[in-house]
């Protein structure tokens, strides 16, 4: 008689592999192994830009640059590359430096030009040299800003409206603070009377608090030298304007200031650059004219309300700019969510650093793109039964020829295994749609490490480091007193 004495099953054993096939979409290569860096410097052109060793295509350049970062990523290191390439070249650029380093290595004595009242270097500027009459409406906004949020536009509308009759009646800096601050009521109103904007003004018990509000703003304005017309007429400033307009004129200008000098220069900075970027676009289109726009900082400049035209028009002009920014924020305090979208989204060639803000990086992660991928799923499913079984022949005496005498006399014992395998296979498919480099992977970026959208590919990079530190030939700053104002005499 057989007896099953017990079964047995292993389970089953499951493999599971994925194969993910790019289709279509931003794909990331890695920029950053020392042999692909070294092939990409070599394949560098003469005079050509890069960022993070990969080429930027001259065809690209007019399209702007965008560098974002958190402070120390490497957003200066490699504006240092950029306005390297682009002083070789010969080009000329107007360079917005808050700091002073751009100053001390690009810097040339006796060729470039200093806008900055508050530096012996400074070049001079006569404003009605470079604002015509029907400007002086946006200037006066320079000066004293609209409010922001719910508050009374009324004021500052009013002291528009006294900044445009002055610069309209007066021809110097100290006739200007004068009148505003120093005249009798009758005689400024009178000036303002004149230019057909008393109405904007207020009734007379108001007029008082409207001449109150002009002190800081115009005592920051007072920082220019009092450059005469004479003056002018010899070609004692520097005219930007002309500078602009003039293609051979490959000078570079600095806007320079620095952290105590930035509250009272705030305003012409501002204003210098609205003054380049509206004249670039009123002059003749050429393929040829480059002028190059730095701005790093760029929402510490305020509202340029005349940047984004001049970026989306900025090819048949010969306008580039290359934008500096900490954080999406930070900009849309000044422009508004929706101008602010449209200025970061011009720039076609990006190197974006770490971002320590989580708005910011998921921002610049959907500038990176996204990618399809088909994902292939094969699961192999493996089991292994087992099986035992035990017998007894029970016996007697007398047993058959070629039986031993035990088994003859009490049976025969047996044992049968028996294994048994299965298996079976399943492949699936999915199509998948991803961030090609996630805003965690943006904020946890080391110092100079980054990528590089340019020329249509995305790469991940390590900004290159000179062998030698950039030498500063110049001083950043060379300060001068602040000049006395009118009253002060």
């Amino acid at each position: 008689m057989a007896l099953i004495d017990g079964l047995g099953n292993a389970g089953p054993a499951q493999q599971t592999s994925t194969q993910d096939h790019h289709i279509r979409g931003t794909a990331v290569e890695d920029a950053t192994d020392p042999v692909v860096q070294q092939a990409l410097w070599q394949s560098l052109q003469p005079g050509q830009l890069q960022m993070g060793f990969v080429p930027v295509p001259f065809r690209d350049e007019q399209q702007h640059f965008l560098l974002a970062g958190a402070p120390g990523t490497g957003k200066s290191l490699t504006l240092k590359w950029l306005l390297g390439g682009i002083q070789r070249r010969g080009e000329k650029a107007l360079v917005y430096d808050p700091v002073g380093d751009m100053v001390s290595l690009f810097y040339r004595p006796g060729f470039d030009i200093i806008l900055n009242p508050l530096d012996q270097r400074d070049a001079g500027w006569y404003p009605w040299g470079d604002l015509a009459q029907h400007e002086l409406a946006s200037f006066a906004k320079t000066i004293i800003p609209d409010p922001q949020g719910q508050a009374d536009p009324f004021w500052s509308m009013a002291g528009q409206a006294i900044v445009q009759a002055l610069f309209r009646h007066c021809k110097t800096i100290d006739e200007v603070l004068r009148l505003a601050v120093m005249a009798d009521q009758d005689e400024l109103k009178a000036v303002i009377q004149k230019a057909g904007l008393i109405g904007l003004v207020g009734p007379d018990k108001t007029f008082a608090g409207v001449r109150a509000t002009l002190a800081a703003p115009l005592h920051k304005l007072g920082a220019l030298r009092n450059v005469t017309l004479e003056e002018y007429a010899k070609g004692e400033t520097f005219r930007i304007k002309e500078w602009v307009r003039n293609d051979n004129d490959r000078r570079w200008v600095f806007l320079l200031s620095n952290k105590s000098q930035f509250e009272t220069l705030s305003p012409l900075l501002t204003l210098w650059t609205d003054i380049v970027v509206r004249a670039a676009l009123s002059a003749t289109p050429s393929p040829d004219r480059r002028i190059w726009l730095s701005l790093d900082e760029l929402p510490s400049l305020g509202k340029l309300a005349a940047l984004g035209p001049a970026m989306a028009e900025g090819r048949k002009y010969g306008l580039t700019a290359i934008l500096g920014l900490q954080t999406i924020q930070q900009l849309r305090q000044i422009y508004g969510k929706e101008e602010a979208s449209v200025l970061y989204g011009l720039p076609k060639n990006r190197l974006i650093l770490r971002i320590n803000d989580q708005e910011t990086a998921d921002e610049m992660s959907k500038e990176l793109g996204e990618y399809q991928r088909r994902r292939v799923t094969t699961s192999v499913n493996q089991s292994t039964n087992q099986s035992i079984s035990r017998g007894t022949t029970l016996g007697g005496f007398g047993g058959g020829l070629g039986d031993s005498l035990l088994e003859g006399a009490f049976g025969s014992r047996n044992t049968t295994h028996t294994m048994g395998t299965s298996q079976g296979s399943s492949t699936s498919e999915s199509l998948v749609i991803e961030r090609a480099v996630l805003p965690s992977e943006i904020m946890q970026l080391p110092d100079l490490h980054g990528y590089v959208k340019t020329g249509g590919e995305t790469c991940r990079v390590i900004l290159p480091v000179p062998n030698q530190p950039w030498v500063e030939s110049q001083p950043q700053h060379l300060p001068a007193k602040m000049r006395q104002m009118p009253w002060e005499r």
